[in-house]
């Protein structure tokens, strides 16, 4: 019987424990956008002046801008890196001596047009940089100082414009 009173005693504090942190959790944004990006911004500077404290929602609010900009920009290296398995593809279907191997130049141009609109850093040397994330973090933040306008926007729209501002197809 004591047992049974320990075992249920140790589920409730566990439950309590568990309500207690997701009261304490601020609720979700539904809006990513440019607002919430340069805050998310500002605290992730401030979380990384030690000497500066900062409130549990300031904390949270810098880790998960800190997480969606890695997220975004893990989608930009997936994307790009499958983008250029697919020229190698082309490249190779090319070199092909026999006629009917070869992909057929509609769906070649299709595939080009495609990698251009979908995965228009491809063309840039965004792959090939190898920045830290507060170096990824200065730049969206740059961008958007440059361009306040952008505010309004979906944070993965205005993500992708800074690092494609930042690492443009000139530069190849």
């Amino acid at each position: 019987m004591r047992h049974h009173i320990s075992v249920y005693v140790g589920v409730v504090v566990v439950l309590f424990a568990v309500s207690m942190a997701w009261a304490a959790e601020p609720p979700l944004q539904e809006v990513r956008d440019g607002t919430w990006l340069r805050s998310g911004i500002r605290e992730y500077e401030r979380s990384q002046n030690k000497a500066e404290s900062q409130s549990l929602a300031d904390t949270s609010l810098a880790v998960a801008t800190l997480y969606y900009v890695r997220g975004v920009l893990d989608v930009q290296y997936a994307l790009i890196t499958k983008a250029s398995a697919q020229a190698l593809t082309i490249k190779g279907s090319q070199q092909l001596e026999n006629a009917k191997e070869k992909l057929p130049q509609c769906e070649v141009d299709a595939m080009r047009r495609a990698n251009d609109y979908f995965v228009p850093l491809s063309k840039t040397d965004f792959f090939s940089a190898s920045h830290s994330m507060d170096q990824y973090m200065q730049v969206i933040k740059s961008y958007l100082e440059k361009h306040p306008e952008k505010l309004s926007q979906q944070a993965y729209d205005i993500i992708e414009a800074a690092m494609f501002d930042a690492f443009p197809p000139a530069r190849r």
